[in-house]
C-alpha cells in the first residue's frame, strides 16, 4: 500500500526555506520527511507486538526500513527482505491449497501497517513540518 501525503500550505514551507540554497532545503526537507516515516514505522511496530500471538524474536518486527529518496524529494516506510509475507500478515489470505490438493493453511489479517498509516496521516504532516522547522534552526545555529 502506498501512501501520498499532500502538504496543504506550500507557502508556509516556501517561506521558511526561501533563504536556503537547493542542497540546505532538501536536507531540511528530508528531515521532515524522514521524522513522519519513522512515525509510521512505530505505530506499525506497536501495532504488530500488540496483535501477534508469540512476541518472541519475530523477522517481521526486525525488517521494518525506512528509505529516503535521491532522485525526488520523498521518503519510503515499509520492509526490507525479512518482511516479504508482510503483506500476507497485514490482509490476511484465502483457504490455500497446493496443486496436489493439499489444504495449507488460511491467515486472518491483523490489518496493523493499515492501521498504522490511517491513524497517523494527520499526525505524520505535523512531524514534516516540525522536522522541517528543526532543520532550520540547526543549520541557522551552524
Amino acid at each position: 500500500m502506498e501512501l501520498e501525503v499532500n502538504l496543504i500550505d506550500f507557502d508556509k514551507i516556501y517561506k521558511a526555506i526561501e533563504n536556503l540554497n537547493g542542497v540546505q532545503s532538501d536536507k531540511v526537507i528530508q528531515q521532515g520527511l524522514k521524522d513522519a516515516a519513522k512515525l509510521f514505522i512505530n505505530a506499525g511496530k506497536d501495532n504488530l507486538k500488540n496483535r501477534l500471538i508469540d512476541t518472541g524474536r519475530n523477522e517481521l518486527l526486525t525488517s521494518f526500513r525506512t528509505k529516503l529518496k535521491r532522485a525526488k524529494l520523498g521518503a519510503l516506510a515499509g520492509f526490507n527482505t525479512g518482511g516479504s509475507a508482510a503483506h500476507l500478515v497485514d490482509s490476511g489470505t484465502e483457504e490455500r491449497y497446493n496443486k496436489k490438493g493439499q489444504y495449507r493453511g488460511k491467515v486472518i489479517g491483523n490489518h496493523f501497517w493499515v492501521d498504522a498509516i490511517l491513524q497517523n496521516q494527520n499526525e505524520a504532516i505535523d512531524k514534516i513540518y516540525s522536522g522541517i522547522e528543526r532543520g532550520i534552526m540547526n543549520l541557522m545555529t551552524k
